[in-house]
């Protein structure tokens, strides 16, 4: 079992920037994709609407 003193040494102080620069991984990848996606389906969805309310005339 390891005790905390062993511990905190294995730990790296990083500053407030430092921390601020850190890449985000595949996070921000997957939040840009939910968007462009989202984005798609009401695009989408209101090509449909427009449509549908077009042909009823």
């Amino acid at each position: 079992m390891t005790n905390f003193d062993k511990m905190e040494q294995n730990f790296v102080a990083l500053t407030e920037e430092e921390l601020m620069n850190v890449d985000g991984g595949i996070i921000p990848i997957a939040v840009a994709a939910s968007i462009i996606a989202g984005s798609a389906f009401a695009g989408l969805s209101a090509g449909v609407a427009i449509g549908i309310s077009r042909n009823k005339r």
